[in-house]
């Protein structure tokens, strides 16, 4: 919904439109994050060691989906110049996924704050020795992210409520 047409709801329509949105975001990146642990669950597997992080792929969901809401609000990477579609969820994605990554860096500082460790100790913990593992990482989100950035700009495109009466009928 644009934030034109958010002008004329009221307080609790715009709470509960927030609500679905986040619960909306949070269960498919639970789910996407719980895919990607399940299958480190089972490579770890192959060599005698069990590790199962759903709680964590849950939590992770919870603070990422509250951050893409919050990029949302900011309006980050929207333009007053319409592009391609393609190019804008391209272009949109890179900036929210540096925006991601910036945030989950302050928030493992803000931890560390928490639990009295030093600045270096905080940032140590988030790079050192996990250089591949935070690319990866970075990858995967940026992957779940185009997909989301797309079906959400195509809503936007389609007017409010097609895309819904497309994918799935008229209610």
């Amino acid at each position: 919904m644009s934030h034109a047409a958010e002008a004329g709801l009221t307080r609790r329509e715009k709470l509960l439109r927030e609500l679905r949105l986040y619960a909306f975001i949070s269960v498919y990146l639970w789910l996407c994050f719980g895919a990607v642990f399940l299958y480190r669950a089972a490579l770890l597997a192959e060599h005698g060691l069990t590790t199962w992080h759903f709680g964590l792929a849950a939590a992770k969901a919870l603070v990422l989906g509250k951050f893409i809401l919050i990029l949302h609000e900011l309006r980050l990477g929207d333009r007053g110049q319409r592009h391609p579609l393609a190019k804008e969820v391209f272009l949109k994605s890179l900036l929210f996924l540096g925006a991601l990554m910036l945030m989950t860096l302050l928030e493992e500082i803000i931890l560390g704050l928490i639990h009295h460790e030093a600045l270096s100790t905080s940032l140590a913990g988030f790079i050192a020795g996990r250089g591949p593992e935070v690319a990866a990482s970075c990858l995967i989100l940026w992957m779940v992210l185009l997909p989301y950035l797309a079906f959400r700009g195509l809503s936007e495109v389609l007017g409010p409520d097609r895309l819904r009466e497309v994918l799935f009928g008229p209610r």
